[in-house]
């Protein structure tokens, strides 16, 4: 990224369930000249639920915040520039795969999505509320309990429409990447999920990964008292 964009990057990888396990760890990158990493919390998940284990990769909030400039009037009625502060909560997601079987699977990313909405209801009074929860859910389809969940804990789900960001030669297409925004915020009124995928899937697979990227945008600068 620093080599292509000219910007300094960071990344930090947050620890799984079980911390000797390595395996498939979630990861947040950012750039250090438009972002600012303020804390990692580990969120009181469940992790198991009657014969259920739940959250093998464990979710984190990471907190960010930003300065913008925006514009404003001063005292004698010229509009200046000023410093504001803007900030952004994101929760890395990697939700229980179909290994197993659907049904099993269907039931254990719904009790997942219903803990991660009351750990996040939780803090809530301590996070910001522009807050985007992103990645791989495995959610075969809308339908499924853990949309719900999301849906009735105050999130919307951004590839609705179940939108393929998966493929592999074995299993084909599917819509396990999704962005959840929180509903009601006038920051996501333009958000939408965007998918980049290769006209080569056998070759992205192979070289890169079984998942397409997905992106969202947020305009930090939304402003509705701002005439100009």
């Amino acid at each position: 990224m620093e080599e292509h964009l000219d910007d300094p990057w960071a990344y930090e990888i947050v620890p799984n369930r079980q911390a000797g396990d390595k395996s498939q760890l979630c990861a947040v990158m950012w750039n250090t000249k438009r972002l600012t990493l303020g804390k990692v919390t580990a969120l009181e998940v469940s992790h198991e639920d009657a014969e259920d284990a739940l959250w093998d990769r464990k979710p984190h909030l990471f907190s960010f915040s930003s300065e913008i400039l925006v514009w404003r009037r001063a005292e004698n009625g010229d509009w200046q520039q000023l410093p504001e502060k803007r900030r952004l909560g994101l929760v890395p997601l990697h939700m229980k795969s179909n290994y197993g079987g659907i049904t099993q699977s269907r039931r254990v990313r719904g009790k997942e999505a219903v803990s991660l909405c009351a750990a996040i209801e939780s803090v809530r009074a301590e996070i910001d509320a522009t807050l985007v929860l992103i990645g791989d859910t495995n959610i075969l389809n809308n339908a499924e309990p853990a949309i719900e969940a999301f849906i009735d804990g105050g999130f919307i789900d951004l590839n609705n429409n179940d939108s393929a960001t998966y493929w592999s030669a074995q299993y084909k297409e599917a819509p396990f990447d999704r962005a959840f925004v929180a509903v009601d915020r006038p920051e996501f009124r333009y958000t939408r999920q965007y998918v980049l995928r290769s006209s080569d899937l056998t070759a992205h697979d192979r070289f890169l990964s079984d998942h397409y990227i997905i992106k969202i945008s947020v305009k930090d600068y939304l402003d509705d008292a701002d005439p100009r």
